[in-house]
């Protein structure tokens, strides 16, 4: 079983390293081809930190964000791709569009399970916690925090840490401070998403990757649109 680490935690005790909660539900979906699955989960873990806050010795919340990169979401399109059967042009009409949007803002997929659920409230206008990303230049807070309601299997074989009784949130911000200035400048080698609350204060360091490249969505193969879109995990 995986071991989840605290990097940084104030106003909590921290106890080192601990087992991840146990997983309650079904396993995350995989695609048939076992050396797709191995690359899209190298590359997910790459993408992917995780903390916990603590209360005494007991773990409060767990909390896992996939930082949006170029080569994230290339790869969580080709799975979805890979899920719903698209043909050859379609996926890669999927990962035009997906990069093309990932472009304007810096996003993130978080992931929380807390004990308490009313804790697990990030996107409220009242939440309990404060969401920044922060570098050497400043920090800002989210543009927009939506929640996944009851994560679907798509959902759940990309971000492959929820499980039965964590909540799901896209999490997005700007790519410049209030100021005008760049959030994420050319000596920036990392930025820190911070979660803080009475609970706790996570913080969770990810590489300071540029922005995938503005692109043109291309049209798909077959432009018809289906009864029920998936929307963009």
């Amino acid at each position: 079983m995986r071991r989840w680490c605290v990097p940084l935690l104030a106003g909590a005790v921290v106890a080192g390293c601990s087992n991840a909660p146990a997983r309650i539900g079904d396993p995350a979906p995989q695609v048939s081809d076992s050396r797709a699955e191995a690359s899209y989960r190298k590359i997910f873990e790459a993408a992917t930190r995780r903390t916990q806050l603590y209360d005494a010795l007991d773990a409060k919340v767990f909390a896992a964000a996939t930082q949006q990169s170029p080569t994230f979401v290339a790869a969580r399109a080709e799975r979805l791709a890979s899920f719903q059967g698209l043909l050859p042009a379609d996926t890669q009409a999927l990962v035009t569009k997906e990069l093309a949007a990932a472009g304007k803002t810096y996003g993130f997929f978080l992931g929380v399970h807390t004990d308490a659920r009313r804790q697990n409230d990030f996107d409220r206008p009242n939440s309990i916690w404060r969401l920044a990303l922060a570098t050497s230049a400043g920090e800002v807070t989210p543009i927009s925090v939506d929640r996944v309601f009851r994560p679907n299997a798509n959902v759940r074989g990309i971000y492959l840490y929820l499980a039965d009784f964590w909540l799901g949130y896209r999490v997005v911000f700007p790519q410049r401070l209030p100021n005008g200035q760049p959030l994420v400048g050319p000596s920036d080698t990392e930025v820190t998403l911070k979660l803080d609350s009475a609970v706790g204060h996570g913080r969770l360091v990810f590489p300071a990757l540029p922005p995938a490249p503005a692109v043109t969505p291309a049209p798909t193969a077959n432009p018809a649109p289906t009864a029920n879109p998936t929307p963009s995990p």
